[in-house]
């Protein structure tokens, strides 16, 4: 569904990062000092509340900055950018490839898990919106990350009756 936390380093991170940055702000990125120190407060981040909810907080903290900010400056305030969320793999794909009616259901979904005294049917709502967005999003991916279709050349066949 997702990139996995196997599949990222902290330089990948980095990079989505870096590309965000540049499409928001029209203007290239350039790290604060070295570079692995970066990478280094993304590691730490990463280590300690996971792959997704560094992402998200990336993400957000960019998304709701209005000056241009580097990487270090959100993972040094990481607090303040996480979600607290239970999927927060689902959350980074409904922030990054989500169309308006994921974000619906997604915030649907935040009412149904913020209750303080679900009921039994807020269970099944919540089992459903789940599975509704990660089929919605599951297709998105595969769709983004599917190569392009090669065409093949057919051979002919020689008659070999005659």
């Amino acid at each position: 569904m997702a990139p996995s936390n196997k599949s990222l380093t902290s330089k990948d991170i980095f990079d989505l990062y870096k590309g965000w940055y540049e499409e928001k702000f029209d203007d290239e990125y350039t790290p604060h000092g070295f570079i692995g120190n970066e990478l280094s407060a993304i590691k730490k981040v990463v280590e300690g509340e996971g792959l997704y909810k560094t992402l998200c907080g990336l993400y957000v903290g960019l998304r709701d900055s209005e000056r241009q900010i580097k990487a270090t400056y959100i993972m040094k305030g990481h607090w303040n950018y996480l979600p607290n969320v239970e999927r927060p793999d689902l959350y980074y794909l409904v922030l990054t490839k989500g169309t308006p009616d994921d974000k619906l259901a997604w915030r649907r979904l935040m009412h149904v898990e913020n209750k303080w005294f679900p009921t039994a049917d807020d269970a099944i709502t919540q089992n459903e919106l789940i599975m509704r967005l990660e089929n919605s999003l599951n297709d998105k991916t595969k769709l983004a990350n599917s190569p392009p279709k090669k065409k093949t050349a057919s051979k002919k066949r020689t008659d070999t009756t005659k």
